[in-house]
């Protein structure tokens, strides 16, 4: 008899975004095995575009619940109003480049088009204000249709829901992404203010029966403070990145960055360019940094910078990683695993990285990751790479990254304790 997954979440799973990376991962592990998946999205925006090509390319069985009214296999009708706002965001998006080539005006078109709110995400950071009784209501409709083996929580604050849920019987599991106390401190120490406190995310993670984290470090954290807690440990794993077998063809100079529109990164890529970059082109004139994703309209005012190209949001990164020299990770702060760190080395590419854009990458140097938090060690690292006539060959290296985070080594510990078997 197959068992019945209910996973409850603020927003439905997307394509980019670093956590919905690690979910559409797990539930493609799950595709391997006899399971109902079933998704409960609180928010009222984020499934509208949600194809079904989307959700049946990870799901053998799925169906869909948004917002006070049930639609299975599709997503549902929104009010017009929802879908006025979608259009003025997807023309913000996609008509910006004709009217401006160059992007200059890009953040001008997306608050005429989107609002002054355009683009704005709840990054779990803060407890989310949500109307607890209504939403409870929903959730536990939810669960009275579906009767569900497992319900499993998408970040700590949807924990605030489980005590009116009928858990009798039932697994509960909490996918954490993040361990947002952590988080909140490493980042406090570049000034970037976050809410959550410690106090309050382990009187959440509490509740559940079993705590899925990305990363050993923050698991062995976890443990220390939770002891009577089953924690688990499951990385992203390389196969969620469809294009990770696709032959490099590299163009020397090329240094990649690829980031979204968080400040952690804004501060950072900053931070590459004003102490590291100039060193590098000093070395290697021909050098240029390419800076993918939301990041780049934070830094409007560096654009005519020399050797800086800025694409911003990429639909397709394929195109970006295969041809990149090197990638870097040079975050300031940070917690979880970087998305952009794994996806890089799927590919094949060759990283350079700070101590915090390796956490969760246990024995990086094997997969020829440079590491250094000293600017012009950095700067030293790049010009060594830039000097060699010819790059070295990286293939072992990355087929020992695939087979080390496989989806089996990734989620085998925690199928074992959901009793889900072949």
């Amino acid at each position: 008899m197959s068992k019945r997954i209910l996973f409850i979440a603020e927003v439905m799973p997307e394509l980019y975004d670093g956590s919905s990376c690690h979910l559409r991962d797990f539930f493609a592990c799950l595709k391997e095995y006899d399971i109902e998946l079933h998704l409960c999205a609180l928010s009222r925006f984020r499934a509208l575009f949600l194809k079904k090509i989307h959700l049946s390319e990870y799901y053998t069985s799925f169906s869909v619940f948004t917002w006070r009214r049930f639609k299975t296999y599709h997503y549902r009708l929104f009010p017009i109003q929802e879908l006025i706002l979608r259009l003025r965001k997807w023309l913000a998006r996609h008509l910006s480049d004709r009217i401006d080539p160059d992007r200059k005006r890009i953040n001008a078109l997306k608050v005429f088009f989107g609002g002054k709110n355009a683009g704005r995400k709840m990054s779990g950071e803060e407890l989310p204000k949500i109307d607890l009784v209504k939403t409870g209501q929903f959730i536990q409709k939810c669960c009275e249709r579906i009767q569900p083996d497992i319900l499993i929580f998408d970040y700590a604050h949807m924990l605030r829901f489980l005590p009116i849920l009928p858990t009798a019987g039932k697994t509960t599991v909490v996918f954490t992404h993040d361990v947002m106390f952590l988080r909140k401190q490493s980042f406090q120490k570049q000034s970037i203010s976050t809410g959550i406190t410690q106090k309050t995310e382990l009187d959440l993670l509490r509740l559940a029966d079993c705590i899925v984290l990305v990363q050993g470090e923050e698991n062995a954290i976890i443990r220390s403070l939770l002891p009577d807690k089953r924690c688990i440990t499951c990385p992203v794993s390389a196969e969620i990145f469809p294009m990770y077998s696709r032959k490099r063809s590299i163009i020397k100079g090329k240094i990649l960055f690829v980031g979204s529109g968080a400040e952690q990164n804004m501060i950072s890529i900053r931070y590459f360019i004003q102490a590291i970059l100039p060193a590098v082109r000093k070395a290697h004139p021909e050098v240029f940094l390419q800076i993918a994703g939301g990041v780049c309209s934070s830094l409007d005012d560096l654009r005519e910078l020399p050797g800086l190209r800025l694409v911003g949001v990429v639909d397709n990164l394929s195109e970006e990683y295969t041809s990149a020299d090197v990638c870097i990770v040079p975050l300031l702060a940070g917690s979880g695993l970087k998305i952009k760190l794994m996806e890089a080395l799927a590919y094949g590419c060759k990283v350079f990285s700070t101590s915090v854009g390796v956490q969760g990458i246990p024995e990086y140097s094997d997969y020829g990751i440079e590491v250094t938090d000293n600017a012009d060690e950095f700067s030293r690292k790049l010009i060594a790479w830039m000097d060699l006539e010819n790059r070295p060959d990286l293939s072992e290296e990355n087929a020992l990254f695939k087979k080390r985070f496989s989806r089996k080594k990734c989620y085998g510990e925690l199928l074992s304790y959901l009793q889900i078997s072949e």
